[in-house]
């Protein structure tokens, strides 16, 4: 990185100094090839060679920066003459040009956008007449996948789920084909020259670039013209108009798993704008990429901030249609997506949703209370922020009734009648779930109800050696005792 800056210091110097004739003389080797030879894979390996003495030139005058005057007057040099020939690419709107510009450049370490920045602090430039080149250029090549000769039936079978994937826009379809191209090494980068033309483009005029991308009509390809940018450039298309559903689909994606926590905020707009007009343009499509990616505490913070504009029926669906298990992996991605829904949301329609996300959670609830299934855990799932604040929401006398009565459970377990040892494992875990999500309701309405923290303080302090069994009992009882014994103005009376 600190030599990289220091040839950029360098870099501005270069009027001053004369053409690298070393260089030069490799140049004029390319100069002879036409541009259509670059791309020919018969010619490919002769050029390679004279582009590989260009590596080791570039390799041997970067080591040798700050060593002496001299050796940054040859670096000088040596840029000057590459900036000479990305001149004539601009100002000639010739790509053969910028093809050889990206093989005398391409182990500087200099981007290319420095030396348009570069230029454009000289001249007055005219940049579109090599965007239409570029794009004229890249129209003449298909970008495509193809199996390689004798391919194992799983490469086969994932290949032919993608292209069935993508007739009935079946999105786990395509994305498992996706995932596993990018998992498999180069992914979907394209040769050297192919991505250089294609994320210089958009450097180089984004419009025209936006517009090439906008034509890409399946994931592949699309993913194929993106890999070269970096995520601030990505984040800037995400915020352009967009009429390619595949494009808004590909883009929600990568906004949902490519930031981290920290950057949710730099991608509220991106991920927003592109949920806004896939939902606009292909209305099914976009509720199976919300479902695909609906892990990413990104997309549900957009989510919630999308909440705000769109019809109660998508809300609706949406929320019925998310998963509920009973794992708590999302739940901090849900925590993102209530938060929004209770800041935005008039509270007739807030409230709306914790019910359908509550009665989720109670058929949830219900079938493990009669099945089979051992439950080890407490029932809390992604959406405990949701089944707390529900409770919170009710009348006090009605959530401090239930609170009390799962604690009733709880006393005399080994009096109630269960099938099998299972299901009063299970029970047990349900009881304890009731009652430690309710406790938040006392926490969050600040309220103090006596005869409540007497019952849980029998159950807490007795000897049930059965709640011995549970996971993290003392850590659950200290935080239920918390949430309870509350001093608050508030004193709730049950009639």
């Amino acid at each position: 990185m600190e030599i990289d800056i220091e040839l950029i210091r360098l870099f501005q110097q270069i009027d001053s100094f004369d053409d690298h004739p070393e260089l030069q003389q490799y140049i004029q080797e390319l100069d002879q090839y036409s541009m259509d030879q670059f791309f020919d894979s018969k010619k490919n390996e002769i050029i390679n060679r004279t582009i590989i003495r260009i590596h080791e030139l570039v390799a041997k005058i970067k080591h040798s920066i700050a060593v002496s005057d001299e050796s940054n007057h040859e670096c000088i040099s040596l840029l000057k003459t590459i900036n000479e020939r990305f001149e004539m690419a601009i100002l000639d709107g010739d790509v053969k040009h910028l093809i050889i510009f990206f093989a005398l450049n391409s182990n500087t370490g200099i981007k290319p956008k420095n030396f348009l920045e570069f230029l454009k602090g000289k001249k007055n430039i005219d940049s579109a007449p090599l965007a239409a080149n570029i794009e004229a250029l890249l129209n003449r090549f298909t970008l495509e996948i193809t199996l390689v000769p004798n391919s194992d039936q799983f490469e086969e079978k994932l290949y032919n789920n993608y292209r069935e994937g993508l007739l009935k826009e079946d999105l786990k379809k395509v994305y498992r084909f996706i995932n596993a191209v990018e998992r498999g090494g180069r992914g979907f980068r394209l040769n050297y020259l192919m991505e250089s033309l294609i994320s210089f483009l958009f450097v180089l005029d984004s419009p025209t670039y936006l517009k090439f991308l906008n034509k890409q009509a399946v994931p592949h390809k699309i993913i194929m013209c993106l890999v070269g940018l970096d995520k601030k450039s990505i984040r800037r298309i995400a915020l352009s108009k967009i009429d390619n559903k595949w494009l808004l689909a590909e883009l929600i994606r990568f906004l949902s798993v490519n930031f981290q926590n920290e950057e949710i905020a730099q991608i509220e707009k991106p991920l927003l704008n592109c949920l806004n007009l896939l939902h606009t343009l292909a209305p099914l499509l976009y509720q199976k990429t919300i479902l695909l990616f609906h892990d990413s505490k990104a997309l549900n913070n957009a989510l919630g901030l999308q909440h705000k504009s769109i019809h109660k029926k998508t809300i609706f669906t949406l929320m019925n249609a998310l998963p509920i298990d009973k794992y708590e992996h999302r739940i901090q991605a849900r925590s993102h997506l209530i938060s929004r829904q209770k800041e935005l949301l008039p509270e007739p329609l807030y409230k709306k949703i914790l019910e359908i996300v509550f009665d989720k959670w109670s058929k949830l609830y219900d079938g493990y209370k009669v099945g089979d299934e051992l439950l080890i855990t407490l029932l809390i799932t992604d959406y405990g922020d949701y089944i707390a604040e529900y409770y919170s929401m009710l009348d006090p006398s009605t959530f401090i009734t239930e609170f009390k009565s799962h604690i009733n459970k709880l006393l005399y377990l080994q009096s109630e009648w269960f099938d099998t040892d299972i299901q009063q494992i299970t029970g047990m875990h349900l009881y304890l779930s009731k009652i430690y999500i309710i406790s938040f309701a006392f926490k969050t309405n600040s309220i103090f109800d006596e005869s409540s923290l007497a019952e849980f303080t029998r159950l807490n302090k007795g000897k049930y050696y059965f709640l011995k069994s549970i996971k993290n009992l003392d850590e659950i009882m200290e935080t239920i005792s918390n949430n309870i014994n509350i001093e608050s103005t508030q004193n709730v009376q049950l009639r």
